[in-house]
């Protein structure tokens, strides 16, 4: 969703478990595959993400990702992150494989020939999985068949999200905006696990100015936020789950769906209870958002 789209294209973002390791890392075992169709990695792109700490994404901007630390917790599961985007090909050896760099810094090695096929127009990240966590990365992912349409809703760029894992046909989600009014959209969600059914929505943002009591150091330079509302044509929403872009843990208990930039814990799953001056202010933004 932080990626910056190629223009005239619908994004969409493809993620893929292979039971075998097309990079033969020493001691890796499967491998995750990630597509996306974006304008790809930058010089800056490429420092951000060798480093700790360092970002490319401005706060205040409204990007999900703020702490720059969010790639690294790959290294947790992976020993050599391949990326492929925009002319760079390189790898990124992690702590397990890689003696020679400093503290708070990844060691970029370029690769001349990618392990499989890689489209000039994509990002590619291969993720070689360590031999004694794939089987727990496998079943967590497996997971992602019963992710909800409503997935896409509240993301600005992506369009469609493919799921492929093994021994199954792959899941195709897609978001498509058929009519806009204003800051409303009548926005249809279709899922290939269920090509006869779809939802349509009636989303609504609206845009609010910070008080001063609802500052936070953490969005600091941030003066005002956006909440949107989605309500189901089809009628109300049931098991609701709160949405800071992407669903968290907590529950809604209302019959319609509510995002919003809520300070999160750094597992991005749940609320920070302990930001709330911001995120009570979040929820009173929310009440004014339905009544509009």
């Amino acid at each position: 969703d932080d990626n910056t789209s190629l223009p005239n294209v619908q994004p969409s973002f493809h993620l893929e478990i292979l039971t075998d390791d097309p990079t033969s890392t020493p001691g890796s075992r499967g491998a995750i595959v990630i597509k996306n169709n974006e304008l790809g990695f930058c010089h800056d792109n490429v420092e951000a993400i060798c480093s700790v700490g360092k970002t490319t994404k401005a706060l205040g901007k409204g990007y999900i990702g703020e702490k720059g630390i969010g790639f690294k917790s790959v290294f947790k599961v992976s020993p050599c992150p391949y990326i492929f985007s925009n002319g760079y090909s390189f790898k990124l050896p992690g702590p397990e494989l890689e003696q020679e760099a400093g503290l708070g810094y990844v060691v970029p090695y370029w690769v001349d020939m990618p392990p499989i096929p890689v489209a000039q127009d994509m990002t590619t990240i291969i993720l070689p999985l360590f031999a004694d966590k794939y089987e727990g990365v496998a079943r967590d992912l497996a997971e992602l068949r019963d992710i909800r349409p409503e997935l896409l809703l509240f993301l600005r760029n992506l369009y469609q999200l493919e799921i492929r894992l093994p021994g199954q046909q792959p899941r195709l989600i897609t978001k498509k905006t058929q009519q806009a009014f204003g800051d409303t959209r009548l926005v249809t969600l279709t899922d290939s696990l269920n090509p006869g059914q779809h939802g349509s929505y009636w989303v609504h943002k609206s845009a609010f100015t910070r008080p001063d009591v609802a500052y936070s150091e953490k969005r600091k330079d941030v003066t005002g936020t956006e909440v949107s509302i989605a309500l189901r044509l089809e009628g109300a929403e049931s098991d609701v789950c709160v949405f800071a872009f992407l669903p968290t843990q907590h529950s809604a208990n209302l019959p319609f769906l509510v995002n919003a930039d809520f300070l999160l814990t750094a597992s991005r799953e749940s609320i920070d209870e302990g930001q709330s001056k911001w995120n009570k202010w979040i929820l009173d933004c929310v009440a004014d958002s339905f009544v509009a």
